[in-house]
């Protein structure tokens, strides 16, 4: 009779053989095999180990079915069958402290595999058997049971192991373990934050990373992360916030087709100054517990937009040659004009896997 997700049952084929007898099933004498043994106790601690320790009073599976054929009981179905079959055979034994249950779990033909209850067991549609002991014969009902009950158990046993716990967050400025640089709010005195945003560290500052290399990175974690947020120190204009932007707006490849939305802008070093404390503190919980779109962070009024950007730093409004190259060719081709709002919105270029908030 079978729970059909069993794992392996208790092996006492030390203490009992399988006789060569088949009499009693009419099984063929080359296909009998050590029976597992086990007590009343030990099969409901079975059945628990596979279904849970709630399957047995908890409700009847859709599929349940119990059935007694002499001096043995199958069923199939969930752990709330196998310990009906189990409490039947109980009922059987009486007061006999010697007798135990012969379990054994076979598969009858290859099936598809289903789950068993809520707890994700993989189970075959087949049975298993318990037998009252007589003067130390088992029957047994297929020679491979053994192995199928080993791999039952494996597979449970890998379903349960435990999951590796999530990386410690950390704040590579301010320390705080409700978030990382990348959306810390605290600034030095000068309004400017200090170290890399996408490294979440204070050891080098966004000049000297390597990863920051890429106009795209850049934007990503130099303007659209840090929007309504303090900017990063840079000594190098490339560097700079606004000058990112205008490299990314005058590049080619994002003047096709892109959407008209322009993200939000990082604050100016004097409006971060003018914060006090208490409320940089209010506004980093309120972003550490509900993220970008529900902390409602204040907006600068010299960068409330890209106009207001552009007046505020004239200097990343100077094109690099190769800057100029590009509008010129944009020119000849009839694609001339301000672009200043064909930017990406921040949910298309901010994937997911690069934001930490």
């Amino acid at each position: 009779m079978a729970e059909q997700g069993s794992g392996r049952p208790h092996d006492s084929s030390d203490k009992h053989d399988a006789p060569s007898d088949n009499s009693s099933t009419g099984a063929k004498a080359p296909t009998q095999a050590r029976p597992h043994c086990l007590g009343v106790e030990e099969a409901r601690n079975f059945v628990d180990r596979l279904a849970g320790p709630g399957s047995r009073n908890g409700p009847p599976g859709r599929n349940d079915s119990v059935t007694q054929h002499g001096d043995h009981i199958s069923f199939s179905g969930s752990g709330h069958a196998a310990h009906t079959a189990i409490d039947m055979m109980a009922q059987a034994i009486g007061d006999d402290a010697n007798a135990c249950l012969g379990f054994v779990v076979f598969k009858q033909k290859p099936e598809p595999k289903r789950p068993l209850g809520d707890k994700g067991l993989t189970v075959v549609n087949s049975g298993s058997k318990l037998t009252i002991l007589e003067g130390g014969r088992f029957t047994e009902l297929r020679a491979a049971a053994a192995a199928l009950a080993r791999e039952a158990e494996e597979a449970a046993a890998k379903q349960f192991e435990p999951k590796e716990p999530a990386p410690e967050v950390k704040c590579g400025g301010c320390g705080s373990k409700t978030h990382k640089l990348v959306s810390c709010l605290m600034a030095a005195p000068n309004g400017l934050m200090k170290g890399c945003p996408m490294c979440n560290t204070t050891r080098h500052d966004v000049d000297a990373c390597f990863k920051l290399r890429d106009i795209k990175t850049r934007f990503r974690y130099l303007v659209v992360n840090r929007g309504n947020m303090p900017p990063f120190a840079s000594k190098q204009m490339s560097f700079h916030w606004a000058s990112v932007y205008r490299q990314f707006r005058a590049d080619e490849e994002f003047k096709r087709g892109r959407p008209k939305n322009v993200p939000r802008l990082p604050w100016t070093p004097e409006f971060t100054q003018q914060l006090v404390e208490a409320q940089i503190q209010h506004y980093q919980e309120r972003l550490d517990k509900g993220g970008i779109m529900k902390a409602h962070l204040p907006i600068d009024p010299a960068t409330m937009d890209w106009a207001a950007a552009r007046r505020t730093y004239p200097a990343a409004e100077a094109p690099s040659s190769q800057i100029q190259d590009k509008a010129a060719q944009a020119t000849k081709s009839g694609k001339s004009g301000d672009h200043a709002d064909n930017l990406p919105t921040e949910n298309e270029f901010v994937e997911d896997d690069d934001i930490d908030w």
